[in-house]
């Protein structure tokens, strides 16, 4: 028993083997891979429901030391990474139930509105449509964006939620202030559905898929299907090769 099992060689993985696997089922591979690619274009292109996003852009800046708030000074890189920072906690804020809440008691209760909206949103939607983005690394700009599937509403959360960032970030006590430098506007149209990336997406996930799932049923065959797959895994020498009979038709 312990010498059959020292005759048994380790199998290891190698540029060869895998090409033994994969090879024979490469027809398997690329047939998953086109389907999967394809199902996730067509769901993008015909059953994805349109987005609109709305975006507010706004500007950290510096506070002087001096009486005078209407002038601000340069910023060096460490100021700039500082205030970068300070947009990182804006996009905390988003995120929590207050800021959220606050959001919709305003579209709610404010007349501009009406009643449209009451009753239409919860904190736990409101997070997934809301995203704070740094406009560039070097500047200390971001952007507030709401993506809905309604473009007025999408520009609603925009223009509120950005206005109670600015009020919250002001009381905060920081030597610094925002500024809105543009303001949410209705979007025209809605955002590109990224077809060409889904697909790719889905391509790449059917070939991983395909290929694993292949690899697995291969190690899990016990079965020895060739001289050479015994050569290799056996250090026995081997006597004869009983051919395969053919069949009479």
């Amino acid at each position: 028993m312990n010498e059959n099992k020292n005759n048994v060689k380790r199998e290891e993985i190698t540029i060869k083997s895998l090409a033994e696997i994969f090879l024979p089922k490469i027809w398997i591979i690329a047939l998953v891979s086109v389907l999967l690619s394809a199902a996730l274009g067509v769901y993008s292109q015909f059953l994805q429901s349109d987005k609109y996003t709305a975006s507010g852009k706004y500007m950290v800046l510096k506070v002087p030391y001096t009486n005078s708030t209407s002038e601000t000074s340069g910023l060096n890189s460490g100021e700039i990474l500082a205030m970068q920072g300070m947009i990182a906690n804006i996009r905390e804020i988003i995120n929590t139930n207050n800021f959220c809440q606050d959001v919709i008691n305003q579209l709610e209760n404010e007349e501009v509105y009406g009643d449209k909206y009451v009753g239409k949103l919860t904190t736990a939607a409101l997070t997934g449509m809301t995203s704070v983005t740094l406009a560039n690394a070097e500047t200390t700009c971001y952007y507030f964006d709401v993506t809905t599937s309604d473009p007025e509403l999408s520009k609603d959360i925009a223009t509120v939620g950005g206005n109670i960032l600015l009020d919250k970030f002001e009381g905060m006590g920081y030597a610094v202030k925002v500024v809105e430098i543009d303001t949410p506007i209705l979007p025209a149209s809605p955002d590109g559905k990224n077809v060409l990336r889904n697909s790719v997406i889905g391509f790449a996930a059917g070939l991983v898929i395909s290929m694993l799932a292949i690899y697995i049923i291969s190690r899990a065959d016990i079965v020895v299907h060739s001289k050479e797959k015994l050569e290799d895994s056996f250090d026995i020498p081997i006597l004869g090769v009983i051919p395969k009979p053919e069949t009479e038709e």
